[in-house]
């Protein structure tokens, strides 16, 4: 879609379906359990701390029992479907990068901006994550 601006050039707009699909790739944090595999959790995007989510992948990622089983490596499935991921298994997964001080600041960012919404469980040792499921 296109319209005039002020100076009259033309602009370009986006459609729905283009902002969807950049919104789609932009680099979020999250935790991979492949089910297809040894569905070992790994945490993929260590670098993006705008937005984290876990990701499960296999054909038995429809069942509950199965992915809360894969989940138990790092944290625990609530009863509404979400995980909540331990914040000193998040460490440990994210290796060589936890020991950067940089790094350690700005996961700690993170996890201030989840307590502030409430998205870290009592303790304040796990943090809450949706879980988007593939395949």
């Amino acid at each position: 879609m296109r319209s005039l601006d002020q100076e009259g050039a033309y602009v370009v707009h986006p459609t729905d379906s283009e902002r969807c699909a950049s919104a789609a790739q932009a680099a979020q944090m999250f935790v991979s359990i492949d089910l297809h595999g040894s569905a070992q959790p790994e945490l993929a995007e260590p670098t993006a701390f705008d937005a984290f989510k876990v990701v499960v992948d296999g054909e038995a990622a429809g069942d509950r029992a199965a992915v809360a089983d894969a989940l138990a490596a790092c944290g625990w499935l609530d009863e509404s479907g979400d995980a909540f991921v331990s914040i000193d298994r998040l460490l440990e997964l994210a290796g060589d990068h936890a020991a950067s001080q940089e790094w350690r600041a700005q996961f700690e960012q993170m996890v201030a901006f989840a307590r502030k919404h409430g998205w870290l469980d009592e303790s304040g040792a796990a943090i809450r994550a949706h879980i988007e499921y593939l395949g």
